[in-house]
């Protein structure tokens, strides 16, 4: 038996930021990827030995933060703090966009796209002193496809590796389509190509002696999913206070270089103000400042002794509206919603000028490269708005609850809500904390409407978030939305190597999408981040190829210090 393997009866995301062309993919078929050099740590010391602690600000707190294992991923605030102390097969390189081999010394793609042989670094170890080997990686991925061990990966992974069905369904011990090699080597075969399955294989990886022996139903209550992780990266989980802060100590046999910094520490705060405070007086070094308004942008790119860079992530706010009533599943509904909102003016009242927000197309999060989009933009039309629901037999005396998660009302909201209720739609805000609402969004689907934001972007759109299969844990299908059409045109296109014929049918999935939203998408505000001058050595980890921050997907942070 797997030593990961304990059964008892039958077994019933994140979207990553993508830019590879399927002729790139195919391309690495003939050359294998290998892993750029290390720097020397004596050559790094040699430069600087300053190290310091770098505090770092984040307003997500502990409610974003539901478990620490790697299949679950739920916020950018989880991201940031895997970043931290954890390590994938492959890694995005943040200058070129490129992937590039992590835990993976080099990584081979078979001819016809349906093998992914990765040869892992040797002499790597789990920061309890345990070797990594080809077990932990097979651990990892068999994990990511069972729901039961908390796994919200498993949607974007069973139809894409060999036998994982069947792994899943308990009619096979192991996914025939995950093998181990040999301690220092591991394939994936694939059912079909697929154009995404690299970003699949950055998710982290987990060492397999800590669930040896659990039940995959236990595996969210352990010390490591809850309070006290570790993994092989530059820094050592050391102390998780909720709502507090977290505390990270340097890694000194960190296989690329014991990092410069002597630890790294993540604050929480309750909001942006009292964040931007905690930064003026020095107490935290580095900040990523979501959707500032004007004001607020003068105030913050003018602080002395602090560097500041647009983000090239943008969190869009967007309204899921059920498919579990009848009536607010009617396109004529989401549509007359969408129509009530005059999105550019609420983006000018809230964040100033154009510069600063970016209405977000309605078709879908980014179109794929030389995808040709014929679209209504659903512009500000109150009159259409009210013939729509009119038209539907709208309940003019209905009152629709839009929920809200956290703690203070978004500033949105209100003007939202008059502009929505000045077409007849009458609405009642409800607020829901962070953690109740985790399980209302996702797991019970239990609201009418839900205000949102979250950073939905790909060149590459899948079912994640609108798959007929992808209901949470499967994917992040909120809504409870269908369209087997849909769904297949985006399978289809992911595993489609011509990138005419893959245009083609995402124009198709894209007229459907536009036509019957399954998500309301409003606008994505500019973020900046912010960081003190003393701290050095991040430009090259966080500058992506437009020459905007990358903070979600920070890298090399051994190679950050704090230059007193």
């Amino acid at each position: 038996m797997n030593p990961f393997r304990v059964r008892v009866g039958s077994r019933r995301s994140l979207v990553f930021v993508a830019a590879l062309s399927i002729a790139a993919l195919f391309f690495a078929a003939c050359v294998p990827v290998a892993a750029p050099a290390a720097d020397s740590p004596a050559a790094a010391e040699a430069e600087t030995d300053e190290g310091g602690t770098l505090t770092i600000g984040s307003v997500q707190g502990s409610a974003s933060i539901p478990t620490f294992l790697p299949w679950k991923a739920h916020s950018s605030a989880q991201s940031f703090h895997w970043n931290l102390f954890m390590n994938s097969l492959v890694m995005q390189e943040h200058s070129t966009l490129e992937w590039v081999p992590d835990l993976a010394e080099s990584y081979e793609i078979s001819a016809d796209g349906l093998t992914y042989t990765f040869n892992l670094r040797e002499g790597v170890t789990w920061h309890d002193g345990m070797p990594f080997t080809a077990n932990d990686v097979s651990f990892s991925f068999h994990a990511a496809l069972l729901p039961e061990g908390g796994s919200t990966a498993s949607g974007g992974l069973k139809d894409a590796i060999v036998g994982a069905i069947d792994y899943q369904e308990g009619t096979a011990e192991t996914a025939e389509g995950i093998k181990v090699l040999d301690d220092y080597t591991i394939q994936f075969q694939l059912t079909q190509p697929q154009v995404t399955i690299i970003e699949r294989f950055a998710m982290r990886i987990a060492p397999a002696h800590v669930f040896e022996g659990l039940e995959p139903e236990d595996w969210l209550q352990t010390e490591f999913a809850t309070t006290l992780p570790f993994g092989t990266g530059p820094f050592v989980f050391k102390e998780y206070i909720p709502d507090q802060h977290t505390i990270f100590e340097r890694n000194d046999s960190y296989f690329k270089g014991a990092p410069l910094l002597k630890n790294a520490v993540i604050r929480f705060y309750g909001d942006n103000s009292v964040m931007i405070i905690a930064l003026e007086k020095g107490e935290i070094d580095m900040v990523g400042f979501l959707n500032p308004s004007a004001d607020e942008f003068d105030k913050v790119t003018n602080l002395p002794g602090i560097a500041w860079e647009y983000q090239d992530k943008f969190p869009a706010y967007f309204f899921s509206i059920t498919f579990q009533d009848e009536a607010l599943a009617d396109k004529r509904f989401r549509q007359a919603f969408l129509y009530s909102i005059d999105r550019e003016e609420i983006a000018t009242q809230l964040w100033g000028n154009a510069d600063l927000t970016k209405v977000q197309p309605v078709s879908q999060w980014a179109p794929p490269p030389g995808v040709t989009l014929d679209i209504e933009e659903y512009a500000y039309n109150p009159e259409k708005s009210k013939a729509l629901l009119e038209d539907m037999g709208w309940d003019f005396e209905r009152v629709v609850e839009i929920v809200w998660f956290g703690t203070d009302m978004p500033d949105q909201l209100p003007i939202l809500q008059q502009f929505i209720e000045g077409v007849g739609i009458k609405t009642k805000l409800v607020q829901t904390d962070g953690a109740r609402g985790l399980e209302v969004f996702y797991e019970t689907g239990d609201y009418e409407i839900s205000w949102v934001g979250g950073w939905g972007r790909s060149y590459y759109p899948d079912t994640t978030v609108v798959g007929c299969d992808r209901v949470y844990p499967n994917g992040y299908n909120s809504s409870r939305y269908c369209n087997e059409e849909l769904d297949a045109l985006y399978n289809e296109a992911l595993a489609t190597v011509d990138d005419d014929a893959r245009n083609e049918l995402y124009t198709r999935a894209t007229a459907i999408w536009n036509d019957e939203l399954p998500w309301i998408p409003l606008y994505a505000p500019q973020s900046l981040l912010l960081i003190h001058e003393k701290v050095k050595g991040w430009r090259d980890s966080l500058i992506g190829p437009e020459g905007s921050a990358t903070i979600g997907a920070v890298t090399d942070l051994e190679k950050w210090y704090i230059e007193e």
